[in-house]
């Protein structure tokens, strides 16, 4: 693999850059990865050969689709935690988690 290859292969792993530029092999290779660091915020720039050809980021929050009604983050008295005896408090969790105080 080139040095140049390798570099960019490594920063397609990494999550710490804000914005980083992959090599297309390297993009088409981590392209599930890559996208997760887009969602995050990250703009990635692809490039030929070296050259910049392409920039992939996320959208503007203004075009995203909304979270339909019955979403469970919209919803959490509803969806919240239920164990088999129905609902749990914190403290029926810390028992479970942690035993008898």
């Amino acid at each position: 693999m080139p040095a140049s290859s390798a570099r960019s292969a490594r920063r397609a792993h990494s999550s710490r850059a804000i914005s980083s530029v992959v090599n297309v092999h390297a993009a088409k290779t981590h392209l599930s990865r890559l996208l997760k660091r887009v969602e995050r915020g990250e703009r990635i720039t692809i490039a030929r050969d070296g050259k910049p050809v392409a920039v992939i980021g996320p959208v503007p929050a203004a075009e995203r689709p909304p979270l339909p009604p019955d979403d469970p983050l919209l919803n959490l008295g509803k969806f919240a935690v239920a164990g088999p005896a129905g609902k749990l408090t914190n403290e029926d969790i810390d028992r479970l988690l942690y035993g008898p105080p």
